[in-house]
């Protein structure tokens, strides 16, 4: 029994040496919450959900949904509805947050951070989990 016991511990090792573990591609699905807008930080209590072809969220004062579309990391963003509250102290925030949502072109990945951005690497929007 000693000898079967070494096989299947050296066939163990063996099999588990050739396991791959992979790391789980980002998803764009879920609840982010805005960080930066055009390389700005910002605390304006932004919020995007993305789920089933549509966006929607708060730019800290208004509610927002669009629908969009996404091929690989390049993505389209239909005209974005939002509710039309004045708010004073986040007024250009938000005029920046909504215009740049619907140019934004690509996305991009940094650990538990989304860039999206018109041109590679101008970081538009900025936003973590």
């Amino acid at each position: 029994m000693g000898k079967q016991i070494k096989r299947l511990v050296a066939l163990a090792a063996m099999v588990l040496g050739t396991v791959q573990v992979f790391a789980a591609e980002p998803t764009l699905d879920g609840d982010w919450r805005l960080v930066g807008v055009q390389e700005r930080p910002v605390d304006a209590g932004g919020t995007l959900t993305v789920a089933d072809g549509h966006i929607s969220g708060s730019t800290g004062c208004n509610r927002f949904r669009a629908a969009y579309t996404l091929k690989g990391l390049s993505i389209t963003v239909a005209p974005v509805a939002a509710t039309k509250m004045y708010c004073k102290d986040r007024a250009l925030i938000e005029r920046a947050f909504l215009a740049a949502l619907e140019t934004v072109t690509v996305i991009e990945f940094s650990g538990d951070k989304l860039f999206m951005h018109y041109e590679p690497g101008d970081k538009m929007l900025e936003f973590a989990r």
